[in-house]
């Protein structure tokens, strides 16, 4: 039987909160604070940090704060995360080889029911007991770019070598070599070299 855990991790449907979700949260909660404290002059401790908290990492660069509950970030090679970057991992988030994540960008995996007698459930006393939620991965492919306070949405995949304009709201999947932006984020023209 698949736990809850292992369910929200792999895209199946989860009931919140659950107590092994909340004690992963708790151990990454201790790593992330202890990896955000540390100065960036020390490369060689945050990445150890890096290494033990994240689902995999290659060398790369975080210009500051981040904040995930999880831990479930793929890092590749040379990546490049701007400042307070968010990442809420209830599903793997897989950024690849030599991208660049602008300030204050978002990736959210989870969601919740439509239906709001799933999406928050009470207990006999009629205080809040958590609800239904689900997660979709996204994979963000190697040489992209996002600008400033790009929002990725559950399930995304974008391109490789592709931009993403400052202030976008991705919902969909987004093909390689493109310029996109906007609210929904949509594709403005091409950028592959010929």
């Amino acid at each position: 039987m698949t736990s809850v855990y292992q369910s929200m991790l792999n895209g199946g449907p989860y009931r919140a909160p659950d107590p092994e979700c909340l004690a992963r949260s708790e151990i990454i909660a201790e790593k992330l604070k202890l990896f955000n404290e540390t100065p960036l002059s020390d490369q060689g401790a945050r990445q150890a940090i890096l290494k033990a908290m994240l689902l995999s990492y290659e060398p790369g660069f975080i210009a500051g704060t981040i904040a995930l509950e999880y831990g479930h970030l793929e890092l590749g090679a040379g990546v490049f995360i701007n400042k307070e970057c968010l990442f809420m991992d209830d599903a793997r988030i897989t950024i690849r080889k030599n991208t660049m994540i602008g300030p204050r960008c978002i990736f959210i995996t989870p969601s919740h029911s439509l239906d709001p007698m799933q999406r928050m459930q009470f207990d006999e006393q009629g205080m809040s007991s958590g609800g239904v939620g689900f997660t979709a991965p996204i994979l963000i492919e190697e040489h992209v770019w996002l600008a400033a306070n790009v929002t990725v949405l559950p399930g995304v995949t974008i391109g490789a070598r592709s931009t993403i304009g400052t202030g976008s709201v991705v919902t969909k999947n987004i093909p390689a070599d493109v310029l996109a932006f906007g609210n929904p984020c949509r594709v403005h023209r091409n950028l592959k070299v010929q």
